[in-house]
């Protein structure tokens, strides 16, 4: 299993664990446990993965991945000396990005529950297709808030500030002064719920810029994935 389906599969078991299914509804849990969400988030792994690596090897001239400001810097300028901890930021980002894409998931499931129409996945479409719409709409909040209420994007940002900095803590990378991390947090859960979002749009928005240097900034076949 790649790494972000792996990542969606912690969310999940989180969320939803396996010794306690009695108390959640029986359609939502057929939905959001179904392996069909896990081959979704493969599919989007490459775009996934780059984000993650520009997060944490972020370039020395220019924006990461996403970011055309400066306000919440990408967690590699907080500690520019990752080391050993690499393997597991990798990982904490990488499950962050994974709980806001299965909090979109969530929302499709209880959706379709309340009888509404629930957009599918678009098939056959490619991370490569995906990539210049996400990233470029990854800075603003306009494209998630017409699917997703103010609220509930708050609450999922919220809870992702709250682990990151928490899983910081926990490695020992960070004191009890909270500074920008929990921003970090929120941007991150915002990326995963967007790419949800993207995925399943049949017609992929176009970038939030116009500009050719901040669309082509990140080609999708150059920037290494690790």
């Amino acid at each position: 299993m790649d790494e972000f389906a792996s990542a969606c599969v912690s969310v999940r078991d989180r969320v939803v664990p396996s010794d306690m299914v009695e108390g959640f509804d029986a359609a939502w849990l057929e939905y959001v446990r179904d392996d069909v969400r896990l081959a979704e988030a493969a599919t989007m792994t490459p775009c996934v993965a780059r984000m993650v690596t520009s997060e944490l090897h972020p370039p020395r001239d220019g924006d990461p991945v996403g970011r055309f400001s400066g306000r919440v810097p990408p967690l590699g300028r907080l500690l520019p000396d990752l080391g050993e901890h690499e393997p597991a930021l990798r990982r904490l980002v990488m499950v962050t990005v994974a709980y806001g894409y299965f909090a979109m998931i969530d929302a499709e499931a209880i959706a379709a529950i309340a009888g509404q129409a629930v957009r599918p996945i678009v098939a056959g479409r490619r991370a490569e297709q995906v990539w210049p719409s996400w990233v470029t709409n990854m800075g603003t909040g306009t494209l998630l808030a017409q699917v997703a209420g103010k609220k509930e994007i708050g609450k999922v940002q919220n809870i992702c500030g709250e682990s990151l900095y928490q899983g910081l803590l926990d490695l020992g990378l960070v004191g009890r002064r909270r500074r920008k991390v929990p921003y970090m947090g929120r941007f991150y859960a915002h990326a995963g719920m967007l790419l949800r979002v993207v995925q399943r749009d049949p017609l992929l928005p176009e970038p939030a810029s116009e500009s050719p240097a901040i669309t082509n900034r990140w080609p999708f076949e150059e920037m290494p994935a690790e």
